[in-house]
Formats: C-alpha cells, sequence, structure tokens
C-alpha cells in the first residue's frame, strides 16, 4: 500500500464516470491550485488529452516550474493566453493564441480539442484572468455558458480555476467543486474541501494535502491505529533499522534522520497527546518498541491508560513474531499496577510482567529502578516508555510531579533513554517535562487525520502512514509543506 494518494477517489472517480464533467476548483492565491490541476492531468492523461490554457505564466515558465509535465502534457496543447507575452515562444514550445475576440478564442480552442484522439480535458487556470485577456465583465456569465456548450458538443471535460472564493452563479452551472485553503495553528495544515461532487457519496469532505516535491499529494485519513493495522497484514516483517553505539534508532528513518541518528543516549523524549488522536498515537512510539526489541535490546514499559499489562504483551508479541518468547521476556519487562500477585495456571510469575501495588509511588520507583537495571543488555542503555497517564491516575498528580524531576535525571544519569507519553489533561506534568526534554513532539489530529510535530527539535506538520513494500512494513512521515 502507497502512503500516498495524489487527487481524492472522489473527483478521479467523477471523471471517469461522467463524459463532460466540469469542475471548478477555487482558493486563494498561494493554496496550489496551478499544482492540483497539473496533477490532475496527470492522473487522468491515460483516459483524456489535457489541454492546459495558461492566462498567468507562459508555457515556457510553466514548463520550468512544473518539469513533470512534460511526460504528460504536449508543447502543443498548453495554449498561451498570457496578454502581457511581448515575444511569441517556439512553436515546438507551444501554441501560442493571440485572442482578438471571444468567438475566435472558442474557435480554436474547439478545433484543437475536437481533434484529439482521447476525450478532452479542457482546463482554463485562471477563469478571471482569460476574462480579463478577452475583456470580458467579470460579472458577465457569457464565456463560461460559452465553454460549456464547447465541452458538451466535443464530450469533454472541463475544469476552471478561479481565484475568487465567494459564491457566483458558476457555483450552480458545474458538477463539482473543490475549495483549496491553507491555515497555521502551530504549523502550516494544507486542507481541500470538496464542497460538491455530484453522483459520488464522499468518504472524506476534509483530506489533507502536502506540496512536497512539486507535487500535489493527499494524505491518507488514518481509520485505524498503527496496531490495528499491522495485526492485518499478511507479513508482519518490521523493516527494522539498526541502532547506534550512542544512540537508539526511532524506527521511522525520517525521524531518524531529523535527530541525527535517533534518540540518543541520556535523553528525555516527550510525546504530548491532544484531543481526537484516539489510539493512533502508537504510530509515533510503538514503531519505537519494535524496532529495539529486533535490535534484541532491553525496554522498559509502563503502559498507558486502558491499556492492562497483559494486553499489552500480547500486542508487543505480535509485532515481533520473529523473537522467541524466551528471548522476548528477557528482554521486556512490562508494569502491572495491581493489589495481589497474579499468577499463571502453572502457579508461576509471567516473567515479563512486574507487579506492583501503587500505593506508594517512592517504594515502587525503587522496585523499576533495581528492574531497569537487571534487564539492561550488557551495561547497555535501556529504552524505558512511560505512559504517564496511566501512572497519574495510580498515584495522583502531585505525587507524580514531585517525583518526576528524579525520575529524569535518574534516566540521563543511566545513560537510559526515557520516552514519556503524556496526554491532554495533563498540563502540569507537560510544563514540567517541557523543561527537561530534549526531544518534544506533539500529536493532534486535524478532521480525523492524525498528524505530528517537532516543538524540539522545529519541524512541519507530519504525516504518519505506513508503508508495505516486498513483504515488510514501516512507518513513513509526510512534511506538509
Amino acid at each position: 500500500m502507497s502512503i500516498h494518494g495524489h487527487i481524492p477517489k472522489e473527483i478521479l472517480a467523477s471523471f471517469r464516470k461522467t463524459r463532460g464533467f466540469r469542475l471548478l476548483v477555487k482558493g486563494e492565491p498561494g493554496t496550489g491550485k496551478t499544482l492540483f490541476v497539473l496533477t490532475l492531468c496527470k492522473s487522468l492523461k491515460d483516459e483524456c488529452t489535457p489541454f492546459y490554457i495558461t492566462t498567468r505564466v507562459t508555457p515556457e515558465e510553466l514548463y520550468t516550474d512544473y518539469p513533470f509535465i512534460r511526460d504528460f502534457l504536449s508543447s502543443k496543447n498548453i495554449l498561451d493566453a498570457v496578454a502581457s507575452t511581448a515575444v511569441s515562444p517556439p512553436e515546438d514550445l507551444a501554441t501560442v493564441f493571440k485572442f482578438s475576440d471571444k468567438p475566435a478564442f472558442l474557435q480554436q480552442l474547439y478545433a484543437f480539442a475536437k481533434s484529439a484522439e482521447k476525450p478532452a480535458l479542457i482546463v482554463i487556470d485562471s477563469l478571471e484572468a482569460l476574462k480579463s485577456n478577452l475583456n470580458i465583465r467579470y460579472e458577465s456569465f457569457s464565456l463560461e455558458e460559452a465553454l460549456f456548450e464547447v465541452s458538451r458538443d466535443i464530450k469533454g471535460n472541463l475544469v476552471f480555476v478561479s481565484e475568487k472564493v465567494d459564491i457566483t452563479p458558476v457555483d450552480y452551472m458545474v458538477d463539482g467543486i473543490v475549495v483549496l485553503g491553507k491555515s497555521k495553528r502551530e504549523r502550516l495544515i494544507r486542507y481541500l474541501q470538496l464542497v460538491k461532487i455530484r453522483g459520488i457519496e464522499i468518504e472524506n469532505p476534509t483530506p489533507i494535502f502536502t506540496l512536497i516535491n512539486g507535487e500535489f499529494r493527499t494524505l491518507h485519513f488514518q481509520v485505524r491505529s498503527f496496531y490495528d493495522y499491522v495485526v492485518n497484514l499478511e507479513s508482519r516483517a518490521f523493516n527494522y533499522i539498526k541502532s547506534g553505539e550512542n544512540f537508539i534508532s526511532t524506527g521511522i528513518k525520517y525521524l531518524d534522520k531529523i535527530l541525527d541518528g535517533g534518540y540518543w543516549n541520556g535523553t528525555l523524549n516527550l510525546v504530548e497527546i491532544r484531543k481526537e488522536v484516539g489510539d493512533r498515537y502508537d504510530y509515533l512510539y510503538l514503531p519505537t518498541i519494535i524496532n529495539h526489541i529486533l535490535n534484541e535490546k532491553s525496554v522498559f514499559i509502563v503502559p498507558p491508560a486502558g491499556i492492562p499489562a497483559e494486553a499489552f504483551k500480547s500486542m508487543l508479541t505480535k509485532l515481533v513474531p520473529s523473537i522467541s518468547m524466551e528471548k522476548f521476556n528477557k528482554l521486556v519487562k512490562i508494569i502491572r499496577f495491581t493489589k495481589k500477585v497474579v499468577y499463571d495456571e502453572g502457579g508461576t510469575c509471567d516473567p515479563c510482567i512486574l507487579n506492583l501495588m501503587g500505593e506508594s509511588i517512592i517504594d515502587d520507583y525503587e522496585k523499576i529502578k533495581l528492574t531497569v537495571s537487571e534487564i539492561r543488555n550488557e551495561g547497555k542503555p535501556a529504552l524505558i516508555v512511560l505512559g504517564l497517564d496511566t501512572m497519574q491516575q495510580i498515584y495522583g498528580e502531585e505525587e507524580l510531579s514531585s517525583i518526576i524531576g528524579t525520575l529524569v535525571i535518574d534516566a540521563k544519569q543511566a545513560g537510559d533513554v526515557l520516552m514519556c507519553l503524556v496526554k491532554y489533561g495533563q498540563r502540569r506534568i507537560i510544563d514540567v517535562l517541557n523543561h527537561l526534554a530534549d526531544m518534544h513532539f506533539v500529536i493532534d489530529a486535524h478532521e480525523g487525520t492524525v498528524l505530528t510535530y517537532g516543538v524540539i527539535p522545529y519541524t512541519p506538520n507530519l504525516h504518519p502512514n505506513i508503508h508495505v513494500e516486498e513483504g515488510k512494513y514501516e512507518v513513513k512521515l509526510t512534511p506538509i509543506v
């Protein structure tokens, strides 16, 4: 499965379902409209012959700014409507239109589109600039009506690009409306609104997108958590990364690159989880645990709230099927808070699980320190993952706040890698750890799509998703730019 879409499937389905589909693409300057329609042409190149009417840049500039279009958009099919062009481009670069009146323009456009072997896909970029070039008042819609007639007659598709986001009569004339926008809370977010797609059910009306590497890419809504996705894969072989002597890999290549290798020994790594994320924050922390176990290094875990120790162990064993249970029990220790010792059917305790009473955080912390020192591989630093929401539920905010500084200092002095998972509502704990953290990432959701970004170090919004290739899976992070 690819981690990226390009054009939302609802839009592609509309063009493939209906001959003569008419789409209006709206958005303010800088929202990615031109890249969107060029990517649309690329996506439909096997079914349609694209004709791109450029009104804001010359064809030569278009090829320079978007070199990928050379593969599917012939120079003869780029129609130059830039009124300010002083010198015509060479004939092999583009077909030049010199507009003197509207009928002549339509006749030439009709002749080009009618001669195409496949149904035409006519893109007008932009509608307002074309009207200006033809000396047509903005309030008049005679040009749009005439273009609709052309598309109907040739049974071709039509795409208008508009700089105006307000509603006009054109909105009621087209079959589909897409509005591109961007906002910035903590980080830039680009979003696409599927306002209207006639005859097609819209699955996600507000997908997130990025303009990375000069292409328009929609980013998939993560319906399932990392764990729920992976356990249903045909192969659960994780594309693991070897850790270094002084750091452990995060299990995510992009994140390793940002952190200059991964989580360095003796560091506090804070993962702050916002509202509406649900259990999908596991895209950021479970790959680290999996990768660490596959490196055959020790990990100590206090599971996040709502996941019992036994369930967490079951999850991990399914995620690292290549590790024997004997080796797993030596490498992994998981905390279970209980008032009584739990035995299995054979009358023995699970060697993977450490039982704590949860009555005194000081007493329990001494047991935690002793256990961590016992599971270290030949004195090598351990990975310590703490679900601080669980610890706050057990000990209370005051008790947890009183010892959190000591916990961090001890881990740093021992050279361990400490990862703290903190959820919304734990503002006091977040404020304390933020001043101690070497790495601080936030996991948030926008219209249901999970995103993450770095506070320390600073990063743009990143979209996590699973990529499977040659029987192995990994988490990839795509920046929103």
